[in-house]
């Protein structure tokens, strides 16, 4: 199952900035202008906000029968 999300793309990079981007959602990576993009990590640190929209929040996982328990006690 892949876990990425839809706006996650290659890493990309810009000689302006000092990170790299994986999520053209992005507002950084969004001010970057499209001729200015080079392909990889350019031996930058990875972007904390690309970082943060590409998480995924987990499910919540219950315990089996856990709902059931609840309708009965109802």
């Amino acid at each position: 199952m892949n876990s990425a999300t839809p706006f996650q793309v290659a890493p990309f990079y810009c000689l302006q900035q000092l990170v790299y981007h994986t999520n053209s959602q992005c507002p950084q990576a969004k001010s970057i202008l499209h001729t200015q993009h080079r392909v990889g990590m350019g031996g930058k640190v990875a972007c904390l906000s690309c970082r943060h929209l590409n998480r995924r929040k987990p499910l919540k996982k219950s315990r089996p029968g856990q709902r059931l328990n609840q309708l009965v006690s109802s």
